[in-house]
């Protein structure tokens, strides 16, 4: 992978990021994304799961996963400070989305090395 293409894949994780965090952070989310609060959870957590694999290639999976799991149980922890619930199984709703994310870069990194060959 070029690196010109790492800086996109880069710049689109940390756009993703924080819109995540900000939509996480907004007093009324409901007008936004499906009206199924897990459905959104499992969609931004296979996006960031699928980008931070593209961005960071070199970085190990476990890793990197292990990061964004954090990354979900600290927005549930500010969630209770600023008026919106905290919930566990927005937590496991994460897990889902990162382990699709896992599954979708497992079929997608076999391809894209044999096309190089």
């Amino acid at each position: 992978m070029t690196v010109r293409l790492l800086y996109w894949f880069r710049a689109a994780f940390i756009c993703a990021a924080l819109g995540v965090l900000v939509l996480a952070l907004l007093p009324d989310a409901k007008a936004i994304g499906s009206s199924y609060d897990k459905l959104n959870h499992i969609f931004a957590f296979f996006v960031l799961g699928v980008l931070v694999r593209l961005a960071w290639p070199e970085t190990g999976a476990p890793y990197a996963l292990a990061l964004l799991l954090l990354f979900g149980v600290a927005i549930e922890v500010v969630q209770s400070f600023v008026g919106r619930d905290a919930s566990v199984f927005d937590v496991a709703a994460d897990v889902i989305g990162l382990a699709l994310a896992v599954c979708a870069t497992v079929i997608i990194r076999p391809r894209s090395a044999a096309s190089r060959e």
